[in-house]
This record gives C-alpha cells, structure tokens and sequence, in this order.
C-alpha cells in the first residue's frame, strides 16, 4: 500500500541520516608506536590484526576528551604513556578532539589521520 511505503521510505531516509552522523563524529586514527615499552598484549596484538604494516588502527570519536583518547591509545600500544602528535600538535589532556582542532573521517573525505605515537614504558599487566 502508500502508506507501507510511505513509512518505510521515512524508515530508510531515517537510517540514513544516523549513518551519516555517525560518521560525521568518527576519527580514525593510523600510526606507528615508536619508543620504549609497548609493543605486546591483547589489545595491541587485536589493533595490529586490523592494521597494515604494524601499523595501530584507533576509531575515536570526536567529543571524546584527550585523556580519554589517550588511555584508548595507550591500550592499544600497550604503553604507560603516549604522547600523540597529529598534523604537527601533540594531543592535549584538556578539551574534546573537536576542540582541538581533529577533523572527521567525513572531513577528510574518508582518509584516516595519520599520526606519530611517542611511546614509553611497559603498561601494567591487566
């Protein structure tokens, strides 16, 4: 019937709409650890299946703040500490990824960010 068809074409342009959202806020983070520590675990072992060349793969959302990026980021290096450093400004503690200035994998047409990871000794076991 219209109706049935009606609603399921508000259904899809619906999803669409989320999907697009979704998007707008994602940050899809490629780098390499350099440094000390890292290197071994779980989670680092899981970031490396998903990338290329030993790479580490993050998704990350942009209202996500700096410390929150960084504790992900150092989980997936298996580092106690990381400095990150994207388009040429380390990451800061303070503030969203937004409010720093990070742009969305929608912003960059698709392209992840690429960035440096400084890391620094072994993270504690789980």
């Amino acid at each position: 019937s219209d109706v049935a068809a009606a609603l399921e074409e508000l259904r899809q342009r619906a999803l669409a709409n989320l999907r697009a959202k979704a998007a707008k806020g994602r940050v899809t983070v490629v780098g390499k650890a350099l440094g000390s520590g890292g290197g071994g675990g779980a989670v680092a072992a899981a970031a490396a299946k998903d990338s290329q060349g030993g790479e580490v793969v993050v998704e990350l959302d942009l209202g996500m703040t700096g410390t929150q990026a960084l504790h992900l980021l150092r989980s997936a290096v298996a580092a106690a500490r990381v400095r990150v450093i994207a388009a040429g400004r380390a990451l800061q503690e303070e503030g969203t990824l937004e409010e720093q200035g990070w742009k969305s994998d929608q912003d960059r047409q698709g392209q992840p960010l690429r960035v440096l990871l400084l890391c620094s000794g072994a993270a504690p076991p789980p």
